[in-house]
């Protein structure tokens, strides 16, 4: 069971996903909030949460920063946040605050219920025209870096990709394709475990603390 928290400050689009979650058989809203303040009053109550979905532009508190501040605390569950923007507006921000994706509100149900459920197991979610998006800034930024001069020692990590092997180099692609641990492992035919193992040498053969920033250097150096 998908256990999934709430904070919306329409009613409506609560009600609906409730609505649409009661309808499955593993989906649950345990948590149903009309504010973001309410989630950082009580962390505990996320304790046991799978996935956060967060409206971006809640009334009194921007989801954004909500999130920062769940995270500051240590208790931010796997997000999604909900919003009303263009994919291109959000993709970016989505990422950089360490959402784990977002989904548009006038998303049809299997569509939302997909994108809870890959990141209840440890995906990313983001439509195709977000990733497009993502793709070009990221090739963009590597342009202005090269015209600008050379990039911070923290970001030479190109070079490492070479150090990667070959399971390494296909787990990292997945991962910035915005696979699930359990997809990664049924297309590579190993365990979940054995799949978290790689994401983890990864991390540490790239000197990078974050799955999050390991999808950024993936996306960054056009692996996806």
């Amino acid at each position: 069971m998908i256990h999934i928290a709430i904070a919306d400050d329409h009613i409506l689009i609560r009600e609906g996903i409730k609505t649409l979650c009661a309808e499955t058989d593993d989906l649950r809203i345990v948590l149903d909030l009309s504010d973001g303040e309410a989630l950082l009053e009580a962390p505990a109550q996320l304790a046991d949460i799978d996935v956060l979905l967060l409206d971006i532009g809640l009334a009194r508190s921007n989801g954004l920063e909500v999130l920062g501040s769940l995270q500051a605390m240590g208790c931010a569950p796997p997000t999604l946040f909900l919003t009303m923007h263009p994919e291109h507006e959000l993709a970016l921000r989505a990422m950089q605050a360490g959402a784990r994706g977002y989904i548009t509100k006038d998303s049809d149900p299997a569509t939302m219920r997909d994108a809870i459920r890959v990141v209840a197991n440890g995906g990313y979610y983001m439509t195709r025209k977000g990733l497009d998006f993502l793709h070009s800034i990221v090739s963009m930024q590597g342009q202005a870096q090269q015209a600008t001069g050379p990039v911070p020692q923290a970001e030479q990590k190109t070079g490492m990709l070479d150090d990667l092997s070959p399971q390494e180099q296909r787990v990292l692609t997945m991962l910035c394709q915005g696979r699930t641990m359990k997809e990664i492992g049924y297309d590579l035919a190993i365990g979940e475990k054995t799949v978290s193992t790689y994401k983890h040498r990864l991390m540490a053969k790239l000197d990078i603390s974050s799955t999050v920033e390991l999808v950024r250097f993936g996306l960054r150096n056009n692996i996806g």
